[in-house]
């Protein structure tokens, strides 16, 4: 088993990094867990020289601190080079999970451009399973197939260089080579168990409910879907980066299939930034309706990234933005009554009354509007305007443009991807300061008043 294992994740290794790379140093992400700590030993073990590097993401207080030191003892004792990272996560956010999360993350690929940079390279532990769950994942957010095979065994990330030599191997094979060779003890970060977090619902409570339907089989079939889609997707990327050899302009992009329109402008922002960003899916939206207009007035559209896409005429520019492209934000308006959002330009407030009278009801703008308590879900979402955005206007039975609605209120398209939306149980129930729909009429049971202010940014 041991020397299957290392011969495995060495071939990995070697066909994932040039020869130049591979005589360089090699940062290895050691949590302690069962993962990293094989892929640890594994390259150790096959005379790879590697820096194991801990993060101490500072939100398990001494669990954490006794991780960091049982890592670092675990390498001293090997003779290993070792490395802790301090994050402090948890300054960073309140302890929203999709947060906790992402912000994790994004620290995480800060730390690694710090210390690996385009020089050196950086191997993690994502092994068969992680593909398995990272597919439930990006089926929820609406991935294209890039996406739902996002784990590749090399990628490069703001220009760090990373591998995953685990990437074939299962999680029971990982367990199996650590006993092989006597390492009966790792790290079991408790957080894993909480199902509060996406991957740990997937794990814990999707996956074996459709092994008892399904059947244990259904894995590999899954596996095998990933693969598949993982071809299909190279032959995209690199179709959309041969495209790249000639001049980008807007007529250009207006010929471009849905499916290489992504590709092609997350490549050419690349190459104009050298900043490589996936774009979510109404940035996509907007471009195509921005790309296809007969106009030659100059047109912005956000990006993301503090980011935006310049069309003038036929030219196509990527251009620093002073104010990034608007996330939604998912606001549970009874535990947080107001709410600040400064890509956006604005706060949002909820006040819950008794009674309304006629005087506070003819007080009321597009600034501030009631709506039925009943009649509100406790978790609104808040995003920027999107194209196809439709709403059913106050007094009105059928739904109308949100694009048109903007434009009576005399909103400028350069504004529109920043106008707020105030979306409950999935549709636009108010447009702050441009028009409320028909929903929520207050009667004599209590209402909220929710309120706009506009914020510096």
């Amino acid at each position: 088993m041991k020397k299957e294992f290392e011969k495995a994740v060495f071939n990995t290794f070697k066909a994932c990094l040039s020869s130049s790379f591979q005589s360089r140093k090699l940062y290895v992400g050691f949590s302690g867990g069962a993962d990293s700590t094989a892929l640890l030993l594994a390259l150790w073990n096959n005379g790879i020289q590697c820096v194991a590097v801990h993060f101490d993401h500072g939100l398990r207080g001494e669990e954490s601190r006794a991780d960091a030191e049982w890592c670092r003892t675990f390498c001293e004792v090997r003779n290993i080079p070792f490395h802790c990272e301090q994050l402090r996560v948890g300054d960073k956010l309140n302890e929203d999970s999709a947060d906790l999360e992402n912000t994790a993350r994004e620290l995480r690929l800060v730390a690694w451009a710090r210390l690996a940079g385009e020089k050196h390279a950086v191997a993690l532990g994502h092994h068969r399973d992680d593909q398995l769950e990272n597919l439930f994942i990006r089926l929820g957010r609406g991935s294209n197939a890039s996406g739902l095979c996002g784990l590749r065994k090399t990628a490069k990330i703001n220009g760090v260089t990373y591998i995953r030599p685990l990437l074939s191997i299962r999680r029971t094979e990982i367990e199996k080579y650590l006993r092989s060779i006597g390492v009966e003890d790792w790290r079991e970060d408790l957080t894993n168990r909480d199902d509060r977090f996406l991957r740990n619902a997937i794990r814990h409570r999707v996956l074996p409910t459709i092994r008892d339907c399904l059947g244990d089989r259904f894995e590999s079939g899954m596996l095998a879907s990933v693969d598949a889609l993982e071809l299909d997707a190279e032959f995209l990327e690199e179709s959309a980066k041969n495209m790249l050899n000639q001049p980008i302009f807007v007529p250009f992009l207006a010929s471009l299939s849905d499916a290489l329109l992504p590709r092609v402008l997350r490549g050419f922002v690349q190459q104009e930034t050298g900043r490589d960003t996936v774009f979510r899916r109404s940035v996509i939206e907007r471009v195509r309706t921005e790309i296809l207009r007969t106009s030659q007035k100059t047109r912005r559209v956000p990006l993301g990234d503090r980011l935006e896409l310049v069309l003038d005429g036929d030219r196509v520019r990527v251009v620093e933005s002073d104010r990034g492209s608007p996330e939604s934000v998912h606001w549970n308006w009874r535990e947080q009554p107001e709410i600040e959002l400064p890509e956006l330009g604005c706060r949002l407030s909820a006040e819950v009354l008794d009674s309304v009278s006629d005087e506070n009801l003819r007080r009321t703008g597009s600034m501030e509007e009631y709506f039925a308590v009943d009649s509100l879900a406790e978790e609104l979402e808040v995003r920027g305007w999107c194209p196809g955005d439709r709403m059913t206007p106050f007094g009105h039975k059928s739904p109308r443009k949100v694009k048109d609605l903007l434009s009576a209120a005399g909103i400028p398209v350069e504004e529109r991807p920043f106008q707020p939306v105030v979306c409950g149980a999935g549709k636009i129930i108010w447009l702050p300061g441009v028009r409320r729909a028909e929903f929520g009429r207050i009667g004599s049971a209590p209402a909220v008043l929710l309120g706009m202010s506009t914020s510096a940014n």
